[in-house]
């Protein structure tokens, strides 16, 4: 269980460093946190229950259709015909890869259910937090992506290629912790197996 809440610690910092989020936000932050949770117990339960070779291109596959779908439906986008069909033959090499894995394994349907199920997640969860970046954005909040962005926007290439890099760094950085701390808990909630 203690893997589900591996991330607690840099939510916790990140409150620290960024202050309490305003509160029209809470609702999709609840419900991403909800999502991610629902994500990870599908994600590892696939795991668990399936092989790898079938579950995970499933899962990747499905997603961005799943994402197509639901956008569609809640935000009617404007999606060029060429993206489309890119994103189509993405998907259906993916998910067709896994369903030949599973034809030829004789493995049971169950596989394909929870790859379903955590491709579904992979989409709520990425909508929402899409939603809550660009619709809770306000001009007091400062995303470094969005800023960026608008770097790029305004002419300043090398300002936005450095802000790029920023993230970057800082990405590896708070990886690199987020891998320290897990293990670190692994070792610490799983030394009774060494026993």
């Amino acid at each position: 269980m203690s893997i589900y809440f591996s991330s607690l610690p840099l939510a916790l910092a990140g409150l620290w460093i960024g202050g309490l989020p305003n509160v029209t936000a809470l609702p999709v932050i609840l419900l991403s946190a909800a999502l991610q949770t629902g994500y990870s117990i599908s994600l590892f339960k696939a795991y668990d229950r399936g092989q790898l070779s079938i579950v995970y291109p499933v899962t990747r596959g499905s997603a961005p259709v799943f994402i197509f779908i639901l956008s569609y439906v809640f935000f009617d986008p404007e999606i060029p015909m060429k993206t489309l069909i890119g994103i189509l033959f993405i998907c259906a090499g993916l998910v067709a890869y896994g369903l030949l894995e599973l034809w030829q394994n004789k493995q049971e349907s169950w596989q394909l259910t929870f790859a379903l199920i955590t491709g579904l997640s992979i989409a709520l969860y990425s909508i929402t937090d899409a939603y809550g970046v660009i619709f809770l954005y306000s001009y007091d909040t400062t995303l470094a992506s969005v800023s960026s962005i608008h770097l790029d926007e305004q002419g300043d290439v090398a300002g936005a290629a450095a802000m790029a890099m920023l993230i970057v760094y800082i990405s590896f950085i708070v990886r690199g912790m987020h891998t320290i701390v897990s293990t670190f808990l692994l070792k610490r909630t799983q030394a009774w197996r060494n026993i």
